[in-house]
This record gives structure tokens, sequence and C-alpha cells, in this order.
């Protein structure tokens, strides 16, 4: 593991004693060695790579039929990817738009822009469980569902929940 130096002495504001900090930090450092969070030891323990190489097949045929995606997530679900996406996407780039909250006079705005036969729904709550973006997920299931038929539907669906549990999982699971 490589060493994390912090320095207090250069700070613009005063720094707390290090009697106060110190103990803190030796918490911090206790968790990196226990692997409490992987999120300390990325990027060499990602298995991003592995992850995104087995789904990238299916992904790849959905992609051309795709100008439009409909982010839905609230919070860091969606915080995190709507800034990527307006810092570093293309002029080219499909469409995104970030469903964030359920208010439904924005999400009809946004439906009125799209057609469904072209937007792919990106479905994000880490506990599979996060009512706003279920209820956003319920109610545009049904519009991808009523234009194309269930199983076209499927294949405009991608899913970010937990590996394991949640009711976004279970779906995932059954289809």
């Amino acid at each position: 593991m490589s060493t994390i130096r912090i320095e207090l002495d250069q700070m613009m504001y005063p720094a707390a004693p290090r009697d106060a900090v110190w103990p803190a930090l030796e918490r911090f450092h206790v968790d990196m060695d226990r692997d409490v969070s992987s999120f300390f030891h990325l990027p060499e323990k990602s298995t991003w790579a592995q992850e995104i190489a087995a789904i990238q097949p299916q992904l790849a045929e959905r992609i051309p039929q795709i100008d439009t995606f409909l982010h839905l997530g609230i919070g860091g679900s969606g915080l995190g990817a709507e800034t990527i996406v307006r810092a570093l996407g293309a002029a080219n780039a499909p469409t995104f738009h970030f469903l964030d909250n359920i208010d439904p006079d924005y999400l009809w705005h946004v439906l009125e822009q799209v057609s469904q036969e072209k937007t792919l729904l990106y479905v994000v709550t880490k506990s599979g469980t996060t009512m706003e973006t279920l209820a956003q997920f319920a109610f545009l299931h049904q519009w991808l569902e009523k234009k194309l038929g269930p199983e076209e539907a499927k294949k405009r669906l991608v899913f970010c929940t937990d590996p394991q549990k949640g009711a976004l999982r279970q779906l995932a699971g059954q289809w």
C-alpha cells in the first residue's frame, strides 16, 4: 500500500491541534488496513474492467439504436454521473436527461422530447429500494412497454444496484 502523508502545517486555515486529529487518522488507517471500504483501494482492486467487459456485448447491441439516456437516480446516485457527463460529454454524444426528482411536470417535459424506440433507461439506486427512483422507473417502464411491448422495453433497461439484495436486484434477476 502506498503512503498517505497529511501536512497540517501548510494549511490556509489554522489546523486543529494534532491531538484532536490524530485519533481520527489512526481509525482511518485501521479501516484501510481492514479493507472496510473498497473505495480506499481504487483503482488497484477494481473489478470494473471485467464487469464492463462482461456486459459490453449486450450494450453494443443496444447502443447503435439509442440516442437518449434517461438516468434515474437521486442524490449520490445521480450527481456524480451528471457532473461527469456535463464536464466531459462530447458535442456529438447522445442526449442525457438526469431525472433526480419525481416532479411530474419536468418528467413530462423530458418525455415530450424523446422517443421510446431510441431511449435507454439507466436506473441507479444502490440499495435497490429508493422509492423516488423506483416510482420513476415504474412509470417509465410502463411508458416503454405501452409503445414497444414487454420484450423490447426490457432491452432498453440498465440497472445499477446492490449486487445481492433489494427490489431492483430481484427484478433484474427475474428478467
